[in-house]
């Protein structure tokens, strides 16, 4: 298993002011869609990551078992939990968040 280094996508998006504050399960009704150079894209609701619901940290990592990124990029999209790999997205280049709003 991979050991990556890095910060939560939660502890980035927080001081920015794109986590939700206030109302109740606002983060329930949030997504974060995670964009790699090659156009592969993934989506994560921002309650898997919420300390308070699913504390899932998806990572934003700089470094695999101890070694910098290299032929990826400077950043990747991990997500630990994630058995098989599938919503890790290399040589990240945009992150967006979203609201369901009615």
């Amino acid at each position: 298993m991979a050991s990556p280094t890095g910060v939560t996508l939660w502890s980035l998006l927080d001081p920015i002011g794109l986590v939700p504050v206030g109302g109740k399960n606002a983060s329930l009704a949030m997504v974060a869609v995670a964009t790699g150079s090659d156009g592969d894209r993934t989506a994560v609701s921002l309650g898997e990551m919420d300390p308070a619901f699913g504390n899932n940290g998806a990572l934003v990592v700089d470094q695999l078992n101890g070694k910098p990124l290299d032929t990826s990029g400077l950043f990747r999209l991990v997500l630990p939990q994630d058995a098989k790999k599938g919503r890790w997205v290399s040589n990240l280049q945009a992150i967006e968040v979203f609201a369901d709003t009615p």
